[in-house]
């Protein structure tokens, strides 16, 4: 079953409500990312351009972080690779991805 953007934008929101709850995962965010708590507090979701950073530093997948730029993997293929300019094009073919 494909998903539609408002699943993969409240599954983005999720990921956020979960990051919130988990204790020290925003304070290891802004003194990885060097952001200030505040900042990283008014995130309704992960901004586009951070979510690789936020994947390395919390562990958790891309897709899970931001599904609506990041489909979750297919069976059998690694989500996890080093492809730099493929996630580049992902991130700022997003609407919302600053310039």
């Amino acid at each position: 079953m494909r998903q539609t953007i408002s699943d993969a934008k409240r599954r983005s929101v999720d990921a956020m409500q979960t990051i919130r709850a988990s204790r020290g995962l925003i304070a290891r965010i802004t003194r990885e990312l060097g952001l200030s708590r505040g900042a990283v507090s008014q995130w309704g979701r992960i901004p586009a351009e951070r979510v690789l950073d936020v994947e390395r530093v919390t562990g958790i997948p891309r897709y899970q972080l931001r599904a609506d730029i990041y489909p979750p993997p297919v069976a059998g293929q690694s989500q996890l690779t080093d492809n730099t300019s493929a996630d580049a094009t992902a991130v700022s073919n997003y609407p919302g991805a600053a310039a």
